[in-house]
């Protein structure tokens, strides 16, 4: 009986964790100073730039990695109580086997593929309280993560 409420307390940390799918220790609902830490440490980044938005707040980084893609800007979002609730970012040009990526997504994140007309493959899903929109074009990846469950830790 305690093996099975241990394994149970187990799996609700797991599902709960509220870290931010790519980013290792991440999680959504962080301020901009711990954002921009986890950035600099983990990255090395050494500036940023700063937007406030009526209800919003942008902060803007160059060059940093996601995976295996190079991702030319990665703007971070914060709402009104400053906490972090969605990144969107964009790659410079397709220097990579796209196939690989889109499946190394696909599986990384439970994604769901959606070929377009015009060349675009849309990579949708919402694992735990994420929701992914990938889009691989025939010169760059566009990425846009956010969290909709808006729940953050007090």
């Amino acid at each position: 009986m305690k093996k099975i409420l241990l394994l149970l307390m187990l799996l609700c940390t797991i599902s709960f964790s509220n870290t931010v799918g790519g980013f290792n220790e991440l999680k959504w609902g962080a301020s901009r100073e711990e954002v921009k830490k986890y950035l600099m440490e983990t990255y090395e980044l050494k500036s940023s730039d700063i937007f406030q938005i009526r209800d919003y707040t942008e902060v803007i980084y160059e060059s940093i990695y996601f995976g295996d893609v190079n991702l030319w800007e990665i703007t971070f979002y914060y709402n009104e109580k400053g906490q972090f609730y969605q990144w969107m970012a964009e790659s410079y040009t397709m220097r990579y086997d796209k196939t690989y990526l889109i499946n190394r997504y696909k599986k990384a994140y439970n994604l769901k593929e959606k070929k377009e007309s015009n060349g675009v493959i849309s990579l949708t899903g919402y694992p735990e309280s994420e929701g992914f929109l990938i889009q691989v074009y025939p010169d760059k990846i566009k990425f846009n993560i956010q969290d909709f469950n808006y729940t953050f830790p007090k």
